[in-house]
């Protein structure tokens, strides 16, 4: 795994990294883990387009960073939808 990203906000860390599936191709990973419950949650992160052109190989996934209020937003969205399962 190739870390990207890595945020801490309230007790929570979002990280985005990637790794390269069986066939080669770039994949995005994105996680959370509680601090407090000691848990992983791992989710689809936000989506973007990759142009490429004709006659390129695709690559995989785009890998680069988000910007950080982009991490934020993810971060909050995954806070919430936790929230809603632990009640």
């Amino acid at each position: 795994m190739n870390e990207v990203a890595k945020i801490t906000e309230e007790g929570y860390t979002l990280t985005h990294s990637w790794h390269l599936d069986n066939f080669g191709l770039k994949r995005n990973s994105f996680d959370v883990f509680c601090e407090a419950t000691r848990t992983h949650y791992p989710f689809w992160g936000m989506i973007r387009v990759s142009n490429q052109e004709k006659g390129t190989a695709f690559a995989g996934d785009d890998t680069s960073s988000y910007t950080e209020n982009e991490y934020k937003e993810m971060l909050k969205e995954q806070v919430e939808k936790i929230s809603k399962l632990s009640n």
